[in-house]
C-alpha cells in the first residue's frame, strides 16, 4: 500500500467508475474538476476504499508526477482532505468554494 495511506488500515483498490457510482457525499465533484483542470493529475490517480475504518470515504493517491499526494473525501465530517508528507489541509463547508480552494491548493502545493 502507498506510504501516504494510514498504517494498520486495509484498503482495496477501486476504479473511478466505482467511486462515481458509490460516493454521493461532500466533495463528490472534485475528481471531475481535477480531470478538467489538471488532467495529468487525474490520469495518475489511484482510488481506494478502506475495508477497516471509514469505509464510506473515498481515498485517492496521485503518484508518478514527482510529488505524490493524497485526497480523502469524508461525507460524515463534510471535508476534503489533501496531504503529502509535509502538509495537510481540510477544506469543508466553511469554505466559500471548496472545489476552487482544493484545486488551488493542489496547484500551489503539489505541482512542480
Amino acid at each position: 500500500m502507498h506510504k501516504l495511506l494510514n498504517d494498520g488500515w486495509v484498503y482495496e483498490s477501486v476504479s473511478f467508475e466505482e467511486v462515481s457510482d458509490r460516493y454521493k457525499g461532500f466533495g463528490r465533484d472534485l475528481f471531475n474538476l481535477i480531470a478538467n483542470d489538471l488532467p495529468s493529475h487525474f490520469s495518475n490517480l489511484k482510488f481506494y476504499k478502506s475495508k477497516t475504518y471509514q469505509d464510506e470515504d473515498v481515498f485517492a493517491i496521485c503518484e508518478g508526477l514527482g510529488h505524490d499526494y493524497g485526497i480523502q473525501l469524508d461525507p460524515d465530517c463534510e471535508v476534503i482532505c489533501l496531504w503529502d508528507g509535509n502538509t495537510h489541509i481540510e477544506i469543508g463547508t466553511w469554505s466559500e468554494n471548496e472545489y476552487e480552494e482544493s484545486i488551488l491548493f493542489i496547484k500551489t502545493n503539489f505541482t512542480q
